[in-house]
């Protein structure tokens, strides 16, 4: 089980990175969970990774924690890939933000 099925960043500024959002991910099975090599794609990087390669045992938990930094303006999409020996496998974690550029406001001199 997954604590959410995706995570949305919102606007964040062009170059800049994004506080880490955190997954975690239960064996609500009742065997061993062998989890495979987590991967991420799109402007999304890993911030902190305990599952990657881990056991988890019935009832246990593991999480990770993702940034996001756009490199250019508009929306942007990725997922994490989670392998593992589950029915399911792979399962996986949408991600969305959006990059947006700062805006300059100017008024006349008095």
């Amino acid at each position: 089980g997954l604590s959410a099925p995706s995570l949305s960043y919102g606007n964040q500024l062009v170059g800049t990175t994004s506080g880490a959002q955190s997954i975690t991910l239960t064996n609500t099975g009742s065997i061993n969970l062998n989890l495979g090599t987590l991967t991420i794609s799109g402007q999304f990087a890993f911030s902190a990774n305990t599952c990657s390669g881990a056991t988890v045992i019935p009832g246990g938990t593991c999480s990770f924690s993702m940034t996001f930094s756009p490199l250019s303006i508009g929306a942007k999409t990725g997922s994490v890939s989670i392998p593992s020996n589950a029915a399911s496998s792979p399962d996986s974690v949408s991600l969305s933000g959006n990059g947006t550029a700062p805006a300059v406001g100017l008024s006349t001199a008095a």
